[in-house]
């Protein structure tokens, strides 16, 4: 895995968020940006995300689709488990499986994807 997986990781991670902000989301989540404000929401979301990544990347694993499912998971786990209080109502008031998938899996598979892009055509760029 390339480090430059990590900026990448922060855009999605905050623009993400911003999408969610727009789109239509239930009483847990819309407490939670009232509470933080858009600006701050997005920041959490980008470093939680650059977080992620940034220990991934210390253990030098592949970024495989496998990896993707599994550090879904287990960024969900962590998740449900309190790392950001004020998501506790979120994860209360969704599924396990949604949650796996929605807040989980898809965001690090939308690394996956713009880093695939994104990367991929930087090393076809003569500087």
């Amino acid at each position: 895995m390339d480090c430059r997986v990590i900026p990448i990781a922060f855009a999605v991670g905050f623009f993400g968020d911003l999408a969610v902000q727009l789109l239509p989301h239930g009483p847990s989540l819309r407490d939670y940006f009232r509470l933080h404000g858009r600006f701050e929401a997005m920041l959490i979301a980008g470093g939680a995300l650059a977080c992620v990544f940034s220990l991934y990347y210390l253990t030098r694993l592949a970024f495989t689709w496998q990896a993707v499912i599994v550090l879904g998971i287990l960024m969900d786990v962590v998740a449900r488990l309190g790392l950001i209080p004020s998501l506790k109502p979120f994860y209360r008031s969704t599924g396990v499986l949604a949650s796996i998938i929605v807040a989980g899996i898809i965001p690090i598979a939308l690394v996956w994807l713009a880093q695939a892009i994104i990367l991929s055509k930087n090393k076809e760029s003569p500087l």
